[in-house]
């Protein structure tokens, strides 16, 4: 499962639920990896008006991430254009560290503010809660220790 029972992925869902767009809502639009933040949204069932709208400051990632490949294919052509694609290499990874560290700030906020609403069982989520459940005692029942292993092997 996706783990939409679970705080984290309940924290995510209430940022990108809230109306119009907040700084949190962007970040996690932008900076989360696509395929998963899309799915997710779907998922969630959000609007696809507000992801597409949250998602257009992307552009301002995209820009410094094309002029690297576009100034390292003309490096050949002269320092300027390999300094300036380390420059913009830089600027690209830069960029994707403070978007997550903003995705993880805005969702532990969210997690410490509705930490209560977020931590408790859900009716819809009952079957997920169980197949948890299932699956941590099986991981416990079927524990191997060093201790248990004969000493031949």
């Amino acid at each position: 499962t996706v783990g939409v029972h679970k705080p984290f992925i309940r924290a995510i869902e209430k940022i990108l639920s809230e109306p119009g767009l907040s700084i949190g809502k962007v970040v996690i639009l932008v900076g989360g990896p696509d395929w998963p933040t899309s799915v997710l949204a779907g998922v969630l069932r959000l609007s696809v008006f507000q992801c597409l709208l949250g998602t257009v400051p992307i552009i301002l990632y995209i820009i410094p991430l094309t002029c690297t490949g576009s100034f390292y294919l003309k490096a050949s052509a002269g320092e300027l254009w390999s300094s300036m694609g380390d420059f913009m290499f830089t600027l690209t990874a830069a960029m994707t560290l403070i978007l997550y560290a903003l995705i993880w700030w805005t969702v532990q906020g969210t997690m410490e503010k509705y930490s209560e609403a977020l931590t408790r069982p859900m009716e819809q989520y009952v079957d997920l809660d169980w197949m948890d459940h299932k699956s941590n005692e099986a991981l416990i029942r079927c524990k191997i220790e060093w201790a248990d292993v004969p000493g031949c092997l």
